[in-house]
């Protein structure tokens, strides 16, 4: 497929498995060559693979969250999708949504995109009043 008018530069490693072994002709290693994948303006009817979600979500088409929205009205769908003047809800479920794509489809950045929360040990000072305790504990009172 030919691609018209690329306007969405991704950069990635050529030869996608970290694990092969990179060698020349002479047998001596060499780096995974950077490579800059353009993505095109217009996206065919198909199947992208290595597609960011940035790009994803910005290419054209009809997602089934438009669909659900001009169920609703055809003038909430415009306000929504084409004038911009509903903005966009933020919920759990597109939160989940964003990082089980992450997760699952582009490994490589979910460590940088996501934290995942860590238990907080108990020793560990969280509310002012605990704070307080220890300094009533700990530290004398001054005398005038």
């Amino acid at each position: 497929m030919e691609m018209e008018g690329a306007e969405h530069p991704h950069n990635e490693n050529a030869g996608s498995d970290p694990h092969r072994d990179c060698s020349d002709e002479t047998g001596e290693a060499s780096a995974p060559v950077a490579t800059e994948i353009m993505w095109p303006s217009y996206f065919e009817p198909g199947r992208y693979e290595n597609l960011p979600n940035e790009v994803y979500h910005s290419a054209n088409g009809i997602s089934s969250t438009m669909l659900k929205d001009a169920r609703i009205s055809l003038m909430y769908y415009h306000g929504r999708h084409i004038a911009g003047t509903i903005p966009n809800e933020e919920s759990d479920a597109l939160l989940r949504g964003r990082i089980i794509h992450s997760y699952v489809l582009e490994t490589d950045k979910f460590a940088d995109e996501y934290a995942i929360p860590v238990p907080v040990p108990e020793y560990v000072v969280t509310t002012s009043s605990e704070l307080i305790a220890i300094i009533k504990n700990t530290m004398p009172v001054c005398q005038h």
